[in-house]
């Protein structure tokens, strides 16, 4: 990939899009206590804005791992 810094490809892992999906799909996964604490940990350094924010990227990445679960049986 491009390293440390954002770059004009689109498949570029360091642009703050990305990096904030990546952040949902980990959290997506969190089991429900440990997400919780994440969510608690958020708003303390980032914010309220912050966790509305990541919680409906949550909500996406969940839904698209329940679509993906489910068409693989």
């Amino acid at each position: 990939m491009c390293g440390s810094n954002p770059c004009d490809q689109p498949n570029c892992t360091w642009k703050p899009k990305y990096l904030q999906e990546c952040e949902a799909r980990f959290v997506a996964k969190m089991p429900a206590e440990w997400r919780h604490d994440f969510y608690i940990d958020v708003e303390k350094k980032r914010g309220k804005q912050a966790l509305v924010d990541l919680k409906e990227m949550v909500k996406v990445a969940w839904k698209d791992l329940q679509t993906n679960q489910a068409s693989l049986l």
